[in-house]
């Protein structure tokens, strides 16, 4: 659910210097709500750890790193254009529509975005990751 947030709905970064950006009010914020989680049906499997508590396990948001390119993905196959910054909202989705950007070759690296390429937001233009040595 956290992942679909992140994919979807949630803007909460950058925030430094400010969080300003998001809103006077944290009803305003969107994000995910049980209403948006589709039937789920839970399996427990026994496999304590041999080095937590009682045998836990640590969980968190490293589960969601797949949920938001997985949605990327998904709306590139459904309408062949490449949504480059997450939340993949519906104005992100009718600008890649309107600017129909082709993914292009730099040496071994694929740029989807020449706005959002290691080049543009570097401080040095990529120097050191793009030209190692």
């Amino acid at each position: 659910m956290m992942g679909l947030g992140l994919g979807l709905l949630e803007s909460s970064y950058p925030y430094y210097p400010s969080v300003e950006h998001r809103g006077g009010e944290f009803g305003s914020y969107l994000h995910p709500s049980m209403e948006d989680l589709p039937e789920v049906d839970n399996v427990i499997l026994e496999n304590p750890s041999a080095d937590g508590p009682f045998g836990a396990k640590a969980i968190g948001e490293m589960a969601n790193n797949a949920q938001p390119p997985a949605i990327c993905a998904a709306i590139h196959d459904a309408v062949g254009v490449w949504v480059t910054e997450c939340p993949a909202t519906p104005e992100r989705v009718l600008k890649a529509l309107e600017e129909r950007k082709e993914p292009h070759r730099d040496g071994k690296r694929v740029i989807f975005d020449e706005d959002l390429s290691v080049a543009t937001v570097s401080g040095n233009g990529g120097r050191g990751y793009l030209n190692p040595g």
